[in-house]
């Protein structure tokens, strides 16, 4: 069981499990295993066996399991069953981050407008001093 459990927690294949489980002490340790083999040569465990294991226990087992697991998980306060907390990143957002040509643009766009706002000042400015040129003549 604690091949199946570090597969999924480790989000390896069967085969690489199974060589975690060859080159580590503590894996080995949490799998069930009272010392550490080190260098042997035939393999303790195969990938093949994870494959037997989890047809010889059916379906309907591994929803079992994950009922108990869930059970002792909120009966030890660990989980409270009512609050799901989901990961952000898989959240969809309206965030749009700038990229080179986005930030050209917005500082062309800003430009634009402010050379405008500039210019109509400047015929504002120009206007006002031919009216008193002309009110002075």
């Amino acid at each position: 069981m604690g091949l199946m459990i570090g597969k999924h927690i480790l989000k390896m294949s069967d085969r690489q499990v199974v060589g975690h489980f060859h080159e580590n002490p503590y894996f080995q340790y949490f799998c069930g295993m009272d010392s550490f083999m080190s260098g042997v040569k035939v393999q303790v465990i195969h990938p093949s066996l994870l494959s037997k294991r989890r047809l010889r226990l059916g379906k309907a087992y591994f929803e079992h399991f994950e009922t108990e697991v869930l059970s002792v998980l909120v009966k030890s306060g660990l989980v409270d069953g009512k609050t799901v907390m989901a990961d952000a990143t898989v959240v969809p957002s309206s965030i749009e981050y700038p990229n080179d040509v986005k930030l050209m643009n917005m500082a062309r766009s800003w430009l634009c407008k402010e050379s405008r706002v500039h210019n109509d000042a400047q015929k504002q400015e120009a206007a006002i001093l031919k009216t008193e040129s002309d009110a002075t003549v």
